[in-house]
């Protein structure tokens, strides 16, 4: 019985020490068992994990700063939005001025100006360039009116 014993024992041992040899180790302490797991493996998985960490903080960092940007340039925006439509109510005010002042001569022309003022007024976004067209034009109205009443 004592070359059977040798023979399980032998057995046994070669299945217990094929098994370790087959294992693989990891960093992750969930997976590889009592001798998988390896303390370098698990400073690599950490280290990899801190740089895609580092990584994705610095593509926060880049959004914040874009819509700190945005935000900024909406405010800009916003104010010079307000600065036409403040520059729309005084040209309305004046064409209406010299619509009533300037007779049937200059009216249809101070209509259109002023229909023109009304609509640039009411949009959510006057632009700039039109702006300063409809102020040449409430300009050229003066003109005329200064005109009519040299004439007079």
């Amino acid at each position: 019985m004592k070359i059977s014993t040798f023979i399980i024992r032998a057995a046994f041992v070669g299945v217990v020490g094929s098994s370790f040899t087959g294992c693989e180790t990891t960093g992750d302490p969930s997976q590889g068992g009592l001798f998988g797991w390896s303390p370098s493996k698990a400073n690599q998985r950490s280290a990899a994990y801190h740089a895609q960490l580092r990584g994705e903080n610095d593509r926060l960092q880049d959004e914040e700063s874009e819509a700190v940007r945005l935000q900024r340039q909406q405010k800009r925006l916003a104010g010079n939005i307000d600065a036409a439509n403040a520059e729309l109510a005084q040209m309305l005010g004046d064409v209406r001025a010299i619509e009533k002042t300037g007779g049937a001569a200059i009216a249809s022309k101070a209509a259109a100006v002023r229909a023109d003022i009304e609509r640039a007024k009411g949009s959510s976004d006057p632009d700039e360039k039109h702006v300063r067209q409809m102020q040449k034009e409430v300009e050229s109205l003066r003109e005329e009116l200064r005109l009519l009443q040299q004439r007079k």
